[in-house]
């Protein structure tokens, strides 16, 4: 865990749900644990246990729901756009002889122009979730906005993408302002790690991660934020969700915070548009 303090901000940064889950347990308080037998509705789960183990083993009741629909969206969306374009490669056989080759006795003299997807994003692309939504939105909305996000991760794999999956709570006391006093991000998947459905899904669409770790955490932060924030027995005010700052790499994707039931699309409707902003397709 890093904490980087400046006058107008503090930053929390976990390298992996499981160094959030191990913080929250450490310092969540008894009066905000005796919350979730009380509202199991809101926290989906009645105790911090609970929160743990799907945060350290991953969400597996909820894997064949997530990939079944995110795979849905994939091949709606590959039945629609197909993007290919003619790109030249040089061999030892082809369509059209490359002069200038010719006349040096290169072997590799001939031009063919196989089919191949284009790919114009980078070779990693880095995914920002925001955790920041109404304390009015229901679990189905929360798991939809996971699904589709799933359904993206599983499309850039398709494509032969990297991808760098982190989640953002972002906070801040006055309603209406963009720039947040309290930041909270969280690696979920590294280029390099394999995907791990289960651990995704938790992250992006089980209410338990925003409402009871990062809720837990989020009174360890330095004042003058914490008391901002939060009542000294260790439960929350009434702060505002905000968008991400968009600090990461270029090309990020950054998912928006969410106000009401009615803001998520259908998974490949929200998958279209992702990848129009990655310039994968274009119409």
């Amino acid at each position: 865990m890093r904490v980087e303090t400046t006058d107008s901000r503090v930053t929390v940064t976990y390298d992996s749900v499981r160094e959030l889950a191990d913080h929250a347990e450490e310092v969540t308080t008894d009066a905000y644990r005796a919350q979730f037998a009380a509202r199991p509705d809101f926290f989906s789960v009645s105790t911090l246990e609970e929160a743990l183990t799907l945060a350290r083993e991953g969400w597996a009741e909820e894997v064949n729901r997530a990939l079944t629909a995110a795979d849905s969206a994939v091949e709606k969306v590959e039945r629609t756009f197909e993007q290919l374009s003619f790109v030249a490669t040089h061999g030892v056989t082809g369509a059209d002889v490359d002069i200038d080759r010719f006349l040096t006795g290169e072997p590799e003299c001939m031009i063919d122009y196989p089919l191949t997807p284009i790919v114009k994003a980078g070779r990693v692309i880095t995914i920002c979730a925001s955790v920041g939504y109404s304390a009015t939105l229901s679990t189905e909305t929360v798991i939809k906005r996971g699904h589709a996000i799933a359904a993206l991760v599983l499309a850039l794999a398709r494509l032969g993408y990297a991808t760098e999956v982190w989640t953002d709570w972002s906070l801040d006391g006055r309603a209406g302002d963009d720039a947040p006093d309290v930041r909270i991000r969280t690696l979920v998947k590294g280029p390099q790690d394999a995907l791990d459905a289960e651990r995704l899904m938790f992250a992006v669409a089980h209410p338990a991660y925003k409402r009871v770790l990062h809720f837990g955490v989020t009174h360890t932060v330095p004042e003058p934020f914490r008391s901002k924030h939060c009542r000294p027995e260790g439960t929350l005010k009434s702060s505002v969700s905000v968008r991400p700052v968009e600090d990461m790499s270029e090309g990020t994707i950054y998912t928006l915070n969410v106000r009401t039931n009615q803001d998520i699309p259908d998974a490949d409707v929200q998958l279209v548009e992702w990848l129009r902003q990655l310039e994968i397709i274009t119409d």
